[in-house]
């Protein structure tokens, strides 16, 4: 007699970017239905591969790796954009006897592509639980993320909107950008018309280098070309005190110690 242990089919919901794009695949030769608290939804058959959910000693540590084959669509667009939005999965079993559980849950944390399919590292949604961290370190340059907490600068009211004239990879050519000094966006954020956001590793006149493409934005240029396109760029910081005050006059937010000695006083030992 076959148990209901013994017909055991997983079902994969993925959920992107707070439920933008969802992605329901089951490990079942056929297709199945399921309502996980957000109305019917039907799981498609995908051959879908996973290890065992990695044992740490904590349940914070425990990691679990899911296959997509290399041609599968979805996977192929989370590989190249894997770290422009929060991903999530949640794993349920559903057996005839037992109904179904919720068997596992986490969040996308690395991608690694192999010959013939891409590997999906996911870690414990437990890592999201707020934990007591790090201490502030006492060093000169500042530690706070600019226009987060501890900065406490409205990057709102930062913002400079205008038109992207030119896209080459990850090189976006905005002439708003060339009023303003060299190097003013230079470690500051590029927004695009969908709100992702990139890190800028530099700024010359009209040019603005990111630190990787953007595809959604690449392939917007390559559909409707630049008539209408109009994304925001917000500047950037050095960390240093001097930058702090001069140029967002935010120097009581400033996190570093820009007086500490660069020797240690008792042993002549460097501290920077």
């Amino acid at each position: 007699m076959t148990t209901g242990r013994d017909a055991v089919k997983e079902l994969y919901r993925f959920v992107e970017n707070n439920g933008t794009f969802i992605y329901t695949v089951t490990s079942s030769d056929r297709a199945e239905a399921y309502n996980a608290g957000f109305g019917n939804e039907n799981y498609i058959p995908l051959a879908i591969g996973r290890d065992e959910v990695q044992g740490k000693g904590e349940m914070t540590k425990q990691n679990l790796t899911l296959s997509f084959p290399i041609d599968n669509p979805v996977a192929r667009r989370w590989f190249a954009s894997s770290v422009d939005f929060p991903l999530t999965v949640t794993i349920f079993s559903k057996s005839i006897s037992d109904g179904v559980e919720i068997e596992w849950k986490g969040r996308l944390s690395s991608v690694s592509p192999k010959k013939n399919q891409f590997d999906f590292i996911f870690e414990s949604v437990f890592t999201s639980m707020r934990r007591i961290g790090l201490r502030q370190l006492y060093q000169i340059t500042c530690p706070h993320a600019l226009y987060s907490k501890g900065c406490n600068l409205n990057k709102e009211q930062w913002a400079v909107s205008g038109p992207v004239t030119l896209v080459v990879n990850n090189a976006i050519t905005m002439p708003v950008a060339a009023s303003y000094p060299l190097g003013y966006f230079t470690s500051g954020i590029f927004e695009d018309m969908n709100g992702t956001l990139r890190f800028i590793t530099a700024h010359v006149g009209n040019s603005l280098t990111l630190i990787r493409p953007m595809n959604d934005l690449i392939d917007r240029v390559s559909q409707l070309g630049y008539s209408g396109l109009t994304c925001r760029i917000f500047p950037g910081c050095d960390r240093s005190a001097g930058t702090c005050n001069t140029k967002f006059n935010n120097i009581l937010n400033h996190g570093g110690f820009p007086f500490m000695p660069k020797k240690n006083p008792f042993d002549g030992t460097s501290l920077v």
